[in-house]
């Protein structure tokens, strides 16, 4: 019975710390803002539209997504040209500007090259992260979760059409 209590109190004594490092690292994380960009640092990372390359309308591509509750139709360059993002509240589709064809992020290696653009337009260099623990480190000791992020990153923040593609492992 005496072990019993003493491996009592000691377990007790060792959870209560690891709910009050829970508690505190809460606490933190609840009132330390998330690093995110403002209006400005946004729009200056966004690359100019080469209108050259776009054909059709946004009522098409309102159209042709067949969203009927379509509340915002968007214009974005991307890297592989101008793409219009149509967006309701039920879905989010991706057209190309020029022909209207789907233009879905479905490989990884597409949305790191949106997310690197981008970071690139803003000034920053993919190979020196600012933070070396930072899960966009590229160069970092796990590149795979890192390519995980920056396809998150360009999913959320960019034009990836397809709710089921973001952040998923």
């Amino acid at each position: 019975m005496c072990v019993l209590t003493l491996v009592h109190r000691w377990l007790g004594i060792l959870f209560c710390l690891l709910f009050a490092m829970w508690f505190a690292s809460g606490m933190i994380m609840h009132f330390v803002p998330f690093p995110s960009l403002t209006e400005a640092e946004r729009i200056d990372g966004l690359a100019p539209i080469d209108l050259s390359q776009v054909s059709r309308s946004p009522a098409e591509a309102v159209r042709a997504s067949g969203i009927k509750d379509a509340t915002r139709v968007r214009l974005l360059q991307r890297s592989d040209g101008p793409a219009y993002l149509v967006s309701g509240a039920s879905s989010l589709v991706a057209f190309r500007a020029g022909d209207l064809s789907r233009a879905a992020l479905a490989a990884g290696h597409q949305a790191l090259a949106v997310a690197l653009d981008h970071a690139q337009r803003r000034g920053m260099d993919w190979r020196t992260p600012r933070f070396p623990h930072s899960p966009l480190s590229i160069s970092g000791p796990f590149p795979a979760a890192s390519i995980r992020t920056a396809r998150c990153f360009a999913s959320h923040s960019m034009t990836d059409p397809t709710p089921s593609f973001m952040c998923r492992r």
